[in-house]
C-alpha cells in the first residue's frame, strides 16, 4: 500500500478511493462498499484497429485465441466480473502498475505497442480529444464482446 492514494487514506480521516482491489491489508485500513457511491461508465476493451482487424468475441478470444496484447492496471478493480476474467487470463496479458500507469497504458496503446487495453471508453475518448487517431480504436463490452460499442 505505497501508492499516493493509499498514503492519503492513512493521512486523512475522510477520503474516498475508487477502483481498489480488496485484500487483507487494505481491509484493515478502509471500508469497502458493495454498492457504488458514484456511478461510472462501463469499462471497455479498447482495441487499436491498426494492429488487428479481428473483432474479439470475449476476453478469452482476444488474449488466448487471437493472441492480442491486452494491457490492464495491476491492483485496480475493474468490477467483480471483469476482475475474475483478468485473474483467469492475466498470464496472457500485460500488467502495468504505479501512480501514472493508466497514462502510460494509453500511450503504449496509441504508439501501437499494445493491441488493446481495458479502460473506461469515455475517459479514453477524452484523453484522445482532438486527435485524428481516435478513429483507429473500437470499444467492446468485456462481458459480451459481440460488436463495437458506439460512444459518440
Amino acid at each position: 500500500m505505497h501508492s499516493l492514494d493509499w498514503l492519503a487514506l492513512e493521512r486523512f480521516e475522510n477520503i474516498c478511493l475508487l477502483n481498489k482491489v480488496i485484500n487483507t491489508e487494505r481491509e484493515s485500513k478502509a471500508f469497502f462498499s458493495v454498492s457504488p457511491i458514484s456511478v461510472f461508465p462501463a469499462n471497455r476493451l479498447i482495441i487499436n484497429t491498426k494492429n488487428t482487424s479481428k473483432a474479439p468475441t470475449s476476453l478469452k478470444n482476444a488474449v488466448i485465441e487471437s493472441k492480442l496484447r491486452i494491457g490492464y492496471i495491476k491492483g485496480r478493480s475493474y468490477g467483480k466480473e471483469i476482475d475474475k476474467q483478468i485473474e483467469k487470463y492475466k498470464d496472457h496479458m500485460i500488467a502495468l502498475s504505479g501512480d501514472y500507469s493508466i497514462l502510460r497504458l494509453k500511450d503504449v496503446l496509441i504508439q501501437n505497442r499494445l493491441d488493446g487495453i481495458i479502460e473506461y471508453s469515455e475517459a479514453f475518448i477524452k484523453y484522445m480529444e482532438g486527435d485524428e487517431a481516435l478513429s483507429d480504436f473500437h470499444y467492446y463490452q468485456i462481458d459480451v464482446l459481440v460488436k463495437p460499442h458506439k460512444t459518440q
